[in-house]
């Protein structure tokens, strides 16, 4: 996945994130983040420097988990306002 700015946003924006047990990214509901990031959604995240730095690795994956939880929170939160119940696991 290239760090681009726009991507870089998204994530800041909490409008996509990285689910810290599959490593795969996931997007809200917004039609418009899930074409942008659709080339990404299968890709699972890789972090070249796992061997060499275990203790970044760990790290990595800890924000992870907080922003994902983050994320999750948002993504519940807009089903709840738009009153619909079947929200996309994804």
């Amino acid at each position: 996945m290239p760090l681009s700015a726009n991507i870089d946003r998204l994530f800041d924006r909490k409008l996509i994130s990285i689910n810290p047990e599959t490593l795969l990214i996931e997007t809200g509901n917004d039609s418009e983040v899930q074409e942008i990031m659709s080339p990404y959604i299968e890709n699972k995240l890789e972090f070249p420097f796992a061997e060499k730095n275990p203790d970044m690795l760990s790290k990595t994956i800890n924000y992870l988990r907080y922003h994902y939880s983050k994320f999750c929170e948002l993504k519940e939160n807009d089903v709840k306002e738009s009153g619909n119940t079947t929200a996309d696991p994804n």
